[in-house]
């Protein structure tokens, strides 16, 4: 996948986080209703497949750094 689409992936998902829409990662809300593993969620949001795990489980908050 290019850099670019993973750059405005990350930017829409911060964009809804920032804008205070009901959003939670601990649901698995965002990545199911599109069918996506965890894997390629991860790839997507260019993070390990492991913080998709830790997210979803609560265990961890998503803290996604992109350049704007």
């Amino acid at each position: 996948m290019r850099k670019s689409m993973k750059e405005a992936i990350g930017i829409t998902v911060l964009d809804m986080i920032e804008s205070g829409i009901n959003f939670s990662f601990t649901q698995k809300d965002l990545r199911k209703k599109r069918h996506l593993s965890q894997t390629v969620f991860a790839q997507l949001l260019n993070v390990s497949s492991s913080s998709v795990r830790q997210w979803e489980q609560g265990e961890r908050i998503p803290n996604l750094f992109v350049a704007r």
